[in-house]
């Protein structure tokens, strides 16, 4: 929260602020730079209707609420209504040092609405599949209406959004023939459509024609050789707690069957 209050209007801010809620405005972004239409709705919206202190208050909730959620899907999913606070601090203490670009993606508006708030809707969609436990119309419309969203997210996570709703889909089908989840599917194919097949991203990447006419598998090779290494070893802290809680989950179940 206090860092969040005291970061000012810059860079990117005062394009958005400028081009307001404009629907005609949003229509010509998606066309000529960008397909984040759900980030691309919230930097205005925020920025339009709350002063720069108010927009800080709610991007601290939305921080939170994203910690909160990661915590509470596990238990979802085991079908139990508590979150354990313990993992939630480490998931706050982890996303506070281990996040490389904790001002960019958290602090500053239009950053936060592309990533933090976008991985909270993500997030929410992710919780409400793994707690639903029936078909209903209503269940239809809300999975199906949370997954266009969470699809529209960002381009790191889209794709992923759709195969864990493929996934999930079936496992719930086979498991106990509930078929909601195939609406999550559905609306989550649309919604990364919608947002990887924007002309926008077409016209933005004429922009950098020297990799736009890289062969594919010098990209690939790049992306495994050089970019990943260096990304890997950013998050050392987070593959260092994954690494002692599997050791003491192992210990435990160990000292069960013994």
């Amino acid at each position: 929260l206090v860092p969040s209050v005291h970061v000012p209007m810059h860079s990117d801010d005062y394009h958005y602020i400028l081009k307001g809620m404009s629907i005609n405005a949003e229509i010509t972004h998606y066309l000529g730079w960008s397909g984040r239409v759900v980030a691309d709705m919230i930097s205005p919206f925020l920025l339009v209707f709350f002063p720069t202190k108010v927009i800080g208050i709610i991007n601290a909730i939305c921080f939170v609420s994203v910690s909160l959620l990661i915590s509470a899907i596990p238990y979802a999913l085991l079908k139990k209504d508590k979150c354990s606070w313990f993992n939630f601090s480490v998931i706050i203490m982890l996303y506070w040092i281990a996040n490389p670009n904790l001002g960019q993606t958290s602090f500053w508006v239009v950053g936060a609405a592309n990533y933090l708030w976008t991985n909270l809707f993500i997030l929410i969609y992710l919780y409400a599949i793994s707690k639903i436990q029936n078909d209903s119309k209503l269940n239809y419309s809300f999975v199906f209406l949370l997954s266009l969203i969470a699809g529209c997210s960002n381009e790191n996570t889209s794709i992923i959004v759709v195969l864990i709703s493929i996934c999930h889909s079936i496992y719930l089908y086979k498991k106990n023939n509930l078929k909601f989840c195939f609406f999550g599917v559905i609306g989550s194919i649309i919604g990364a459509s919608i947002l990887l097949l924007s002309p926008g991203n077409y016209s933005r990447a004429s922009t950098f024609p020297g990799w736009v006419n890289t062969p594919l598998q010098n990209k690939i090779a790049d992306h495994f050789i050089n970019r990943f290494e260096s990304t890997l070893q950013v998050y050392w802290q987070v593959y260092m707690v994954i690494a002692v809680f599997m050791i003491i989950s192992a210990c435990s179940t160990k000292d069960r069957h013994s």
